[in-house]
């Protein structure tokens, strides 16, 4: 006996190739409209495009037999061409969330950034700095001993620049502890803002790739799976109204058949032989 496939499990189908194809064709859109600087004109005609996609794929599956080849592979082509174009307005728009959601981890890690420049350049300099300072006491240290009135005229008159090295060092050592304090207090809050990227940041560095290159693979495994799963979900729905349809067909065939069988065959009622009367 066939199994008809109940109406409630039908529409279960529907409804779940009608939802994921209504949440794509919304990330679709805003997706492609972000593209077109949300021109209406251009929403408009990707809604009506999602709308014919989906009429389009129940019209071959409904007529496949009866339609000619080439009605078939051009509505196949722009079947194929349109879930293309929701799948890249989808990129668009998942792309565009992914960059909101890190812009506050991309502000931190840019300031740390500046932070450790503005270290290394101080560092550099105080280096420079006590480098000329070493220079100046070897030049000191030159002279004679008992060139005492020479030592004393040499050290005057390096006392300017030797002031000016101590005071600009201690400015650079004062500023490097302040990097040095700011950079921690980034990098916590760095850490405290990546709490909600953490499966991304896991995924780099689990495969040692880039955040924006780990966002960009899951997002090509959504998409990929996504509207296909859809379109492939509409063409079960159909395949299930159509089993549906020749199971009920079959099924009544089959009792009216039974109920033929069953019915008693009725003989003729034959009328008494009446004796002619003498």
């Amino acid at each position: 006996m066939t199994n008809i496939p109940s109406m409630t499990f039908v529409t279960v189908v529907f409804l779940a190739a009608f939802c994921m194809e209504g949440i794509g064709s919304y990330v679709s859109i805003i997706g492609l409209g972000e593209l077109f600087a949300r021109d209406i004109v251009i929403l408009a005609m990707a809604l009506i495009l999602d709308i014919a996609k989906i009429v389009t794929v129940s019209f071959l599956y409904q007529y496949w037999v009866a339609l000619k080849r080439e009605m078939k592979y051009y509505m196949m082509f722009a079947v194929i061409v349109l879930m293309t174009i929701t799948s890249v307005g989808a990129f668009g728009y998942l792309s565009a969330a992914f960059q909101k959601a890190m812009q506050p981890n991309l502000e931190v890690i840019l300031k740390v950034d500046s932070y450790k420049r503005e270290k290394e350049q101080l560092m550099f300099e105080r280096e420079s700095l006590l480098e000329r300072k070493s220079k100046i006491a070897q030049q000191i240290a030159q002279l004679p001993p008992e060139s005492i009135r020479g030592r004393r005229t040499l050290i005057q008159s390096f006392k300017p620049e030797t002031d000016q090295i101590l005071s600009r060092t201690g400015e650079i050592t004062k500023r490097v502890d302040q990097l040095t304090g700011d950079i921690m207090k980034a990098e916590n809050e760095n850490i405290e803002k990546s709490v909600h990227a953490g499966p991304i940041i896991y995924i780099s560095k689990a495969f040692n790739i880039s955040i924006e290159d780990a966002s960009k693979w899951i997002i090509l495994v959504i998409i990929s799976v996504f509207d296909p799963l859809a379109i492939v979900l509409i063409i079960a729905g159909n395949f299930l109204i159509v089993q549906r349809k020749n199971a009920t067909h079959y099924a009544k065939e089959t009792i009216q058949t039974i109920v033929k069988v069953q019915e008693p065959i009725q003989e003729p009622i034959q009328e008494p032989i009446q004796e002619p009367i003498q």
